[in-house]
């Protein structure tokens, strides 16, 4: 399967390419996705959303993205994570990402997902998507 991730909006948004996709996938800062998983056999509200996307303007894609995890069973956001390699919550983007950093995932296992019913999560979801 072939990957192919292009700025839509140039640290704001991306379109997905992806064989296993009927159609392109556009993902913005603040939407709600899960990946590794079916859709269908996922732990109930079990989602990350996109905070961020990295990268330079001239280049024809992103780097990668970073994102946080929902904790369901503590109602809360988890942390950030950080070490001397960086942003431990971050993506590889294919083609441009670098491949020693960051997460490789199943880009076909990629889903978006609607957003959480918790006033939390959508008061954060509301300062990524309109700062």
């Amino acid at each position: 399967m072939t990957t192919n991730i292009t700025w839509e909006v140039f640290n704001k948004s991306v379109r997905v390419k992806n064989t296993s996709f009927s159609n392109d996938l556009i993902l913005s800062v603040g939407d709600c996705i899960t990946f590794n998983y079916d859709v269908i056999t996922r732990p109930p509200n079990d989602c990350c959303v996109i905070t961020s996307f990295t990268g330079y303007a001239e280049d024809s894609g992103p780097i990668g993205m970073t994102y946080l995890p929902w904790r369901h069973e503590e109602n809360r956001w988890a942390s950030q994570v950080f070490s001397l390699r960086g942003n431990g919550r971050h993506i590889i983007c294919y083609p441009n990402g670098i491949p020693h950093y960051g997460q490789h995932i199943n880009w076909s296992s990629l889903h978006l997902v609607d957003e959480i019913d918790d006033l939390v999560f959508k008061q954060y979801v509301q300062k990524l998507k309109y700062p």
